[in-house]
């Protein structure tokens, strides 16, 4: 096993799968009883993921490519970031959903790009969960929203013309945002976790 594994191309991921798949075929076979004794795939970590070597990101750094962003995108990034959006949940977000009383955004919905169209779905879990925006990003959001078109049925982030804003308007603007911030690796799906990390480490304005 170990003279096979060695042999194998030095390509990591396809090394790691094409273990695993031995290693599940023989296990199925001994299930079956179309072997006997014990698995020979058992090198260390032979079949898992290397550990991430991406670098870990904080407020300062959003801060620097939030200020980079177009101001209609500025908001959008603040609350996917203070309320750990994903940026599908982002753009499917509705007046309705928006509590300014309570400082609470209602997450239910998700927009995706099928075959270049936009499609409403639920959320990855397929659950709707109630997010309390920290006091900075709700008084941002109240700002924007005094200027915006507010039908309670309508999507709160579109573009200026008011057609749906599409996930490549924004990870395009993101990426020139990240480039002239000096965050080149900073993608905007980070956002949930560096604010989560934030809220857990340091709590959130």
């Amino acid at each position: 096993m170990n003279r096979w594994y060695a042999s194998l191309p030095d390509r990591p991921a396809l090394r790691r799968q094409l273990y695993s798949l031995l290693k599940s075929m023989l296990q199925q076979a001994i299930r079956d009883q179309y072997t006997h004794g014990i698995n020979p795939c058992q090198i260390p970590r032979a079949g898992q993921n290397a550990p991430s070597t991406r670098p870990n990101f904080g407020y300062s750094d959003v801060l620097r490519v939030v200020d980079e962003l177009p101001h209609d995108l500025q908001i959008l990034a603040m609350v996917s970031f203070g309320a750990h959006l994903r940026l599908g949940e982002a753009l499917a977000l509705r007046w309705q959903n928006i509590d300014f009383v309570a400082g609470t955004v209602e997450v239910s919905r998700s927009v995706t790009e099928v075959q270049n169209r936009q499609v409403e779905t639920t959320t990855k879990t397929e659950r709707s969960r109630a997010v309390v925006l920290p006091r900075g990003v709700a008084k941002q959001l109240r700002s924007y929203a005094m200027a915006a078109r507010r039908d309670p049925h309508s999507r709160v982030f579109v573009r200026k013309d008011g057609s749906p804003l599409r996930h490549f308007h924004l990870q395009r603007a993101w990426k020139s945002a990240r480039t002239a911030a000096g965050v080149e690796k900073l993608r905007f799906h980070d956002l949930r976790h560096v604010g989560l990390t934030a809220l857990a480490e340091e709590g959130m304005p």
